[in-house]
C-alpha cells in the first residue's frame, strides 16, 4: 500500500499500491472485505470519500469515482499522467492531483513495460515442459510473472527468458500465462499465453530407449584370460 487509507461511515478505503491494481473497502470494526474494484494498473493514490462516492487514482493515468457502498464504477477520467496524490473534492467537483515526475528519466521508468514476445515451448516430455520467449526491450522492464493454468508459479528475472514446468501429468495440456513487471513494480496487465501438451508415457519410454546404448567388448588373445564383458548404459539429453 502506497497511500493513506480514508475512513468514512465505518468503512476503510485504500489502494493496494505496488503491483496491486485494486481499491479495497473494509469494515472498520472487523476488517471484513466489503468490496474491491480493479483498475488497469496499480492503485497509487490515497482515496477521498465524499457524498457516498470514493475517488481514487492509479498509475493508469485515470481517476475513478466509485459507489462507496458497492464499489460500482460511476465514472472515470483520463489525465495526462499518473495519479499519485489524493483527489480534492469541493462543491461537487473532483480535482485529481496527477503526479508529475521530477525529471524525464523518472517519467520513463514509471511507465508500464512492454509484453514479452515469441512465447513457445522448446521441449516437452511426459512430465515436464520448457517454454522460452523474448524479453521486451523496454528500458524499465524487470521480470516476468509466470502462471501455469492460472496459478502463479514464479518470477523470472530479465535475461533468463525461459521457464521449466515439472511434475506434470502425461498427455495433458498446460497453459503458461505471463505478465511483465517494471523496475518500479508497475504491471503490464496484458496476458501473453501459450498452450502445450506433455507427451504420452509410451512416447517418453521410446525416447529414453533410443538414447540408451549398450556396448559389449570381448577381450581375447591374452594367455590365461577368458572373455571379459563390459556393459555400459547411458542416457543423453
Amino acid at each position: 500500500m502506497t497511500g493513506s487509507p480514508a475512513i468514512a461511515n465505518g468503512v476503510v478505503y485504500f489502494g493496494g499500491g505496488g503491483i496491486d491494481p485494486n481499491i479495497y473497502a473494509l469494515n472498520a470494526a472487523n476488517g471484513a472485505r466489503l468490496w474491491n474494484y480493479t483498475m488497469t494498473n496499480a492503485a497509487s493514490s490515497s482515496p477521498a470519500v465524499a457524498n457516498g462516492v470514493v475517488y481514487a487514482g492509479g498509475y493508469d493515468n485515470n481517476i475513478y469515482a466509485l459507489d462507496a457502498a458497492t464499489g460500482a464504477l460511476s465514472w472515470k477520467f483520463t489525465t495526462g499522467n499518473d495519479v499519485t496524490s489524493s483527489p480534492a473534492v469541493k462543491t461537487g467537483s473532483c480535482m485529481p492531483a496527477a503526479g508529475m515526475a521530477s525529471s524525464m528519466r523518472s517519467v520513463r521508468f514509471r511507465k508500464i513495460p512492454g509484453s514479452i514476445t515469441n512465447l513457445h515451448n522448446t521441449t516437452y516430455q511426459a512430465y515436464a515442459i520448457t517454454w522460452a520467449w523474448t524479453d521486451t526491450s523496454s528500458a524499465n522492464f524487470d521480470h516476468v510473472m509466470v502462471f501455469l493454468d492460472g496459478v502463479f508459479k514464479t518470477n523470472v528475472t530479465k535475461g533468463i527468458q525461459s521457464y521449466n514446468a515439472t511434475g506434470l501429468n502425461a498427455s495433458t495440456a498446460y497453459t503458461i500465462s505471463t505478465h511483465t513487471v517494471g523496475i518500479t513494480g508497475l504491471v503490464n496487465q496484458t496476458w501473453v499465453n501459450n498452450t502445450a501438451t506433455t507427451s504420452s508415457v509410451r512416447s517418453f519410454h521410446r525416447q529414453v530407449s533410443r538414447t540408451c546404448t549398450t556396448r559389449l567388448t570381448h577381450r581375447t588373445g591374452s594367455p590365461g584370460l577368458g572373455p571379459i564383458l563390459y556393459l555400459r548404459t547411458s542416457i543423453t539429453s
